[in-house]
Formats: structure tokens, sequence, C-alpha cells
């Protein structure tokens, strides 16, 4: 029994977006797998935290009325899904015995009124009807063969909650769609060609200017963002609201749900963050590390300099980022930036080692269900 969900963490909506909401919230609570099963216009959703398989789904999958209770003695219990059309009504099992039973008929008594939800009584299996054997209000129950849970149904199994569900991979398959073509005008549009300017003659006597020293950070200060962003992304009893690199240093703004601050401080991947607390909420700070890079990310990050900068823009644009140029300043976005993808930060950082002049002035990261908004601002002289 340990393998089925019967109760656990159970929502339904129509709407996509709440059900989103929904999953992200899980994590937070520390649960580690769902399951989404679509009735009518309705999604039924299901989290646990090592249950392999969702009774409801697998039950309601094999029975064909439109409202029912359905009840079966399994593993020393009574069992009991119930739904009306699209709604699931419970999900819950009584003790196998006359007095689990005297339970389940004061629960069930409003499903099964006719005046009421008129829901059908559907009794699985011999073993379960002789436990109803004196209780003359259910005579007229309809009877099924016992359920077999030896081999589920796949509808019925359930995922790990790092893994989205495909219509949500696809809406992020054709956003990416979308923002590649939109990068791509604005790309042709920005390398386009200009006339020259006319060259003009400085006098031989007028000493160049110096080169304006930008303040800001670099390529080795933030090598570690996307591993911290993937760190904090499920803390037990808190929330991140937001991240951001500015010339302060690193800020975390998180809200608290369950946990203390003691098991947050004890969470974060390193010990050098200060806790201050607000009216609405904790923040977290500490200057950025100062970019110690192992081997194999040292390896990962060396490129060759003589690459041509428009090759960099592409593999950037490729990645998911886009650029907004303004005079010395350039703005680099991530509307689904994904911290468990290492690729997607290396492709940042290969470009930043191919524009060295550029430093970094801010970075803001906001959670966005199963990904991140991520917005970079960058000067050059």
């Amino acid at each position: 029994m340990n393998d089925w969900c019967v109760q656990g963490w159970r929502q339904q909506s129509t709407d996509r977006e709440q059900i989103l909401a929904w999953l992200s919230e899980a994590k937070q609570l520390g649960f580690e797998r769902y399951n989404l099963f679509k009735q009518g216009d309705c999604y039924w959703l299901c989290c646990a935290t090592t249950e392999q398989l969702d009774m409801a789904a697998a039950i309601r999958a094999q029975v064909h009325e439109q409202a029912a209770v359905v009840v079966q003695q399994w593993c020393q219990q009574l069992v009991v899904v119930a739904w009306q059309q699209q709604t699931l009504l419970t999900c819950c099992h009584f003790s196998a015995d006359k007095h689990g039973v005297q339970n389940f008929l004061y629960v069930a008594e409003n499903w099964l009124k006719p005046d009421q939800m008129n829901c059908t009584l559907v009794i699985a299996g011999h073993s379960t009807r002789h436990l109803f054997d004196n209780v003359e209000s259910i005579q007229n129950a309809k009877q099924i063969p016992e359920f077999s849970f030896e081999k589920p149904l796949k509808l019925a199994k359930m995922r790990s909650l790092r893994q989205l569900p495909p219509w949500l991979r696809r809406r992020i398959l054709l956003r990416g769609v979308i923002a590649a073509l939109l990068v791509t005008g604005a790309s042709v549009w920005w390398f386009w060609p200009t006339t020259p300017a006319p060259v003009v003659i400085e006098p031989t006597t007028q000493l160049p200017e110096p080169p304006l020293l930008l303040q800001g950070w670099q390529q080795q200060h933030v090598i570690h963002v996307d591993e911290l962003l993937s760190q904090v992304s499920f803390l037990a009893g808190w929330k991140v609201t937001q991240w951001q690199l500015d010339d302060a240093g690193e800020t975390l703004w998180l809200q608290q749900s369950y946990g203390s601050h003691s098991d947050l401080l004890l969470q974060m991947p390193s010990q050098d963050w200060q806790l201050e607390s607000n009216g609405q909420g904790l923040q977290l700070q500490r200057e950025p590390p100062e970019g110690i890079v192992d081997a194999v990310a040292a390896e990962s990050l060396e490129i060759d300099l003589g690459t041509q900068q428009s090759n960099s823009n592409e593999a950037l644009e490729e990645a998911g980022f886009t650029q907004t140029k303004r005079s010395n300043r350039v703005d680099i976005q991530h509307l689904l930036f994904d911290p468990f993808t290492p690729h997607q930060w290396q492709v940042f950082l290969q470009w930043l080692a191919v524009w060295p002049e550029m430093r970094i002035q801010k970075i803001v990261a906001t959670p966005e269900y199963l990904s991140w908004r991520i917005t970079i601002t960058l000067q050059h002289p």
C-alpha cells in the first residue's frame, strides 16, 4: 500500500495557471511527486512525498458512472473514491470493520441521497459487499468486480515535481520560438550596416582622453549564480521572492511559511549571509564570492577570445536570452531561466568573456512558477 497515494495533498481547478501555482507551492511544502489527472475541463492534482501511484486516478479511469461513490476493501482498509461529474469529492480510507462502515455512511450520506448529489454507490468485490450485508439503505448498490492494483494504469503514475507537465513544456517551447523570432528581427535591425561616419582628423597636439573606468561586477563574481538559484529554489518553510546583485552586494528576499530563522541559515549553501528582518519578510545580504573557479568550471569557461562577437550573440539568443542596447548600456533578459540547466548560464558567462569591457551593474531574478525571470543590466565605455 506504500506505493499508492490515497489521501495526499489534493487540489483541483479548471485554470491551468492555478495548477502551476499549486505545483510551485507543493515544492515549497516539501512534496516531491505529483499526478495530474484531467477529468473533463478540470485538472485533479495529487501531490505526495514518496508514493508512486494515485488511487483516485486509477479508480476513476475504470468506472464510467458520471457521479459515483466507489468503495473497496484493500489492505485492511476501506478505500473510498467519490466524484460528481468532473469534481472530485473525496479520496480517503476507513477501517475495514463495522465502525469504519458507520463512519463511511455518515460521511457519504449527502453524496448518496437522490435529492442531494444523487451519486451511485459502487461496491467493488465480494469481500467488500459482506461488510454491508446488514445495511438496508444500500441494498440497491451497484456491484462490480474487485479492482486489481498490481498492474497500475499509466495515467495513475506520479512523476517528479522537477518534470513539467507536457502542456507546460509545449507552452515554454512556443514562447521560446516567439522570443527567437523577435530576437532575430532585433538583431537584423541592430547589425544592419550604416553609412560610415566621416573621419575627423584631430590636431596632433591634442592628447587622447583617458579611458573611463567603469565600476561594476565582472565574470568571476557571477559564476555561482545558477548554482545559488537552484539551491534556494526549494527551501523548506521559506519562499524566495527575489534575488538581486547590485553595487551593495547580494540580497535575498524571503517570505516565511512554517520555517524558523535557524532552519533557514542551516539550508543556505554558505554561512556568510547577514540576516535582517523587515515588516513584510526577511532579507539575507552578503558580498558576492570572489569567483574561485575549480578545474572543471575553468575548463567549461575556456573560450577562444578571438571568436567573433556576433557568434557569441547568436549563442546567447539560442539559449533564450534577449538583448536590448541603448548607448553605453545593454539589458539582457531571460523569461524562463532554469538554474538546473547549467548550459544556459555558461553561455552567458562565455558571452561576457568575449566582451571584457562590460561591467555588470545589476542582476534581478524573480521565481516564476517552475523557472526564474532574470534581468541583467550592463555598461560599457
